[in-house]
C-alpha cells in the first residue's frame, strides 16, 4: 500500500518495525526450539530417537528400573508417529516415548497435558505433568527430532511427589543422551 501523505508512511513503517521488534524480543527459548523443530517435522517414525536403545542401562538401574523388563511394544502416545518403551522396577514403571509431533501439538491431540506446568531440567526447558490419581508424573521435551516424554508411575505407599522426584532425577541424568533442542 502506498499513501501520499508522508507522515502516514512513516507512522506505518515505525509501527511495523515496532511490531517486529516486540515479537523478536519476546521469543522464548522454547519458541526458538519449536521453530527449529518445525524445520524437522517431516521426520518419519524410523528417524525418531528410540528410547529402547537411547536410555543407558546403568541409568535405568540407578533409577530403580530393571533393564531386563524392557517392553518395546508399550503403548506410548495414543497414536501413530511414535516409538515407545517401558521398564518395570520394584515400586513402579517407567514409560518413555518419542513422537514426530511437537509436545504442545501432541498434548492437544492426545489430551495428556492437562494440569501441566513448565519446568527446567538443568538448562533445558521441559513440561511436567502430574496425575495424582495414578501416582504418575511425566516430563516432556521438544527436540530437533520430535518430542521425548518420560513418565514414572509408582505404587503405594509412594506418592505422586515421589514419582515427580524420580522422573526429574531421571531426566537430569538422561538429558545429555536425548536429541538436541
Amino acid at each position: 500500500m502506498q499513501f501520499r501523505a508522508r507522515g502516514r508512511e512513516f507512522t506505518l513503517l515505525a509501527l511495523a518495525v515496532g511490531v517486529v521488534w516486540t515479537a523478536a524480543c519476546s521469543i522464548s527459548e522454547t519458541q526458538v526450539g519449536r521453530a527449529h523443530f518445525a524445520q524437522h517435522k517431516s521426520l518419519g517414525v524410523a528417524e525418531l530417537w528410540d528410547p529402547c536403545v537411547g536410555i543407558p542401562e546403568n541409568i535405568l538401574h540407578d533409577a530403580g528400573f530393571d533393564p531386563e523388563t524392557k517392553d518395546n511394544q508399550a503403548e506410548s502416545a495414543k497414536g501413530k508417529g511414535d516409538k515407545g518403551c517401558r521398564w518395570r522396577g520394584g515400586h513402579g514403571e517407567l514409560n518413555a516415548f518419542s513422537h514426530t509431533l511437537p509436545l504442545r501439538q501432541l498434548a492437544d491431540t492426545a489430551g495428556f497435558l492437562s494440569g501441566s506446568e513448565p519446568v527446567t531440567i538443568d538448562d533445558r526447558a521441559a513440561t511436567e505433568t502430574r496425575d495424582p490419581a495414578r501416582n504418575t508424573c511425566g516430563v516432556g521435551f521438544d527436540t530437533t527430532e520430535g518430542t521425548v516424554f518420560l513418565e514414572v508411575t509408582n505404587h503405594s505407599p509412594l506418592t505422586v511427589d515421589d514419582s515427580c522426584a524420580q522422573v526429574a532425577e531421571l531426566a537430569r541424568r538422561l538429558h545429555v543422551h536425548l536429541p538436541a533442542y
